[in-house]
C-alpha cells in the first residue's frame, strides 16, 4: 500500500466495508488483539484491510502511528500464530509495515476465505465483555460497517452466496482438470443435456 492510498483511507474519516481502523498499541494488548482477530475473521467478499495505528476523533480518524516497541510485536509470524489460535479454517493474510509521514502504520491485508467461511473456535472476553464468541461467524455488516456476528438475513444470504460461488468455481476447476469441461466452455443446452454431453465426452 502506498502513502497516497493510506491518505485516501484516512481522508474518508470513517471505516468502510473493506477497511477497518484500529488504535496504536502492541499485539500483546488484550483488547486490541481481540478486535484485530475479529476484524480478520469478518468473511468479506474480496477480503479487506485492517489498519493499525490510528485514533478515532469522532468526526474523523487520524493516523498516530506505533512506536518502535509496539511495531516490533506486529510481525507476520506473531500475527499468524494469533489468528491460528482463534480462526478455523486458517486466515490467509499479508502484513505490511509502512512509514507514513514519519509514523509507523501496520496494514494487514486479509484475503477472502478460500472455500468455507471462517468461524471463531475460541472465546475471548475483556473485563467481562465478550469480544470473540466460540462458534460465531463474523461478517462485515451491510447496514453498519463493523465486524459483527451474523444477525440479519441479508448478511447471511450474502455469505451463503459467496460460499456458493466458491463451491461452483471449485467444481468447475476440478472438472476442467479431470477433462470433463474445457476451459471457457459455455453450456448452451438444458442442464440434463449438458450433463449427458459431458459424460459422453462430447467436444473434449
Amino acid at each position: 500500500m502506498t502513502e497516497r492510498e493510506l491518505d485516501e483511507h484516512f481522508a474518508l474519516g470513517h471505516e468502510t466495508q473493506r477497511v477497518e481502523f484500529k488504535p496504536a498499541g502492541p499485539r500483546t494488548d488484550h483488547l486490541l488483539r481481540a478486535r484485530v482477530v475479529r476484524a480478520a475473521m469478518a468473511n468479506r467478499r474480496n477480503g479487506g484491510r485492517i489498519i493499525v495505528g490510528s485514533e478515532d476523533h469522532g468526526q474523523n480518524i487520524v493516523p498516530v502511528g506505533l512506536n518502535d516497541d509496539q511495531l516490533m510485536t506486529w510481525t507476520n509470524d506473531h500475527v499468524s500464530d494469533l489468528f491460528s489460535r482463534y480462526a478455523d479454517p486458517s486466515i490467509q493474510f499479508q502484513l505490511e509495515s509502512i512509514e507514513h509521514r514519519g509514523m509507523n502504520i501496520v496494514v494487514i491485508h486479509v484475503d477472502e476465505f478460500d472455500e468455507i467461511p471462517v468461524l471463531c473456535k475460541r472465546a475471548d472476553t475483556f473485563n467481562g465483555r465478550v469480544i470473540l464468541k466460540e462458534g460465531a461467524c463474523y461478517v462485515r455488516s451491510r447496514g453498519k460497517p463493523e465486524s459483527a456476528e451474523v444477525s440479519t438475513h441479508e448478511d447471511m444470504r450474502a455469505l451463503l452466496e459467496l460460499a456458493t460461488d466458491k463451491a461452483v468455481a471449485k467444481w468447475v476447476k476440478s472438472n476442467v482438470r479431470a477433462g470433463l469441461l474445457l476451459r471457457g466452455e459455455l453450456m448452451t443446452g438444458s442442464d440434463d443435456e449438458d450433463f449427458d454431453s459431458q459424460l459422453r465426452g462430447d467436444d473434449l
